[in-house]
């Protein structure tokens, strides 16, 4: 048995006004003025790609930051994970001037890891092979799903 256990699954989307929203490909953000929100990493193509038309970088402290400026025609698209846009949409209320696109940039997933070396671990094996089998259960029983629905986790079928 692995020393790791899957989780779960993100997937990173753009965020825009609706005239921008149908974005498909990375190149598709060329001429647009890319907000980037400083701590998040962005993947090579984005960085190589965002504001090549622009003089300036286009930062934010914060994804709601960004979001405002965005909004205010400051910026026009930005980046950030599903479960991380829909959070902070519904924080501003929803506003119908933007829209999250469909195109999934990249998807990233997590999972739970330990060492073999542990000294907390007594058994490593053990212990993944009980969160396996707790996960499993979660699912079977529909508890995730429960969680997911709780937390606004599956809103319009965007998150994994």
């Amino acid at each position: 048995m692995p020393t790791f256990l899957y989780l779960f699954t993100i997937s990173l989307r753009f965020v825009s006004r609706p005239v921008h929203a149908n974005i498909r490909h990375v190149n598709d953000i060329v001429p647009l003025r890319f907000e980037f929100v400083r701590g998040v990493s962005y993947t090579k193509e984005i960085r190589e790609r965002a504001n090549t038309l622009e003089k300036d970088v286009y930062t934010s402290v914060t994804l709601e930051h960004a979001l405002k400026k965005i909004i205010a025609n400051r910026s026009d698209i930005t980046m950030a994970s599903t479960h991380t846009l829909l959070s902070e949409l519904k924080a501003l209320g929803y506003p119908n001037t933007l829209t999250i696109g469909k195109w999934i940039v990249k998807e990233k997933a997590y999972y739970i890891t330990g060492s073999k070396r542990s000294k907390t671990l007594t058994d490593p094996t053990v212990f993944f092979k009980n969160m396996q089998d707790s996960l499993v259960k979660a699912r079977d029983s529909g508890l995730l799903d429960k969680l997911s629905t709780k937390y606004g986790l599956n809103l319009d079928d965007l998150s994994h």
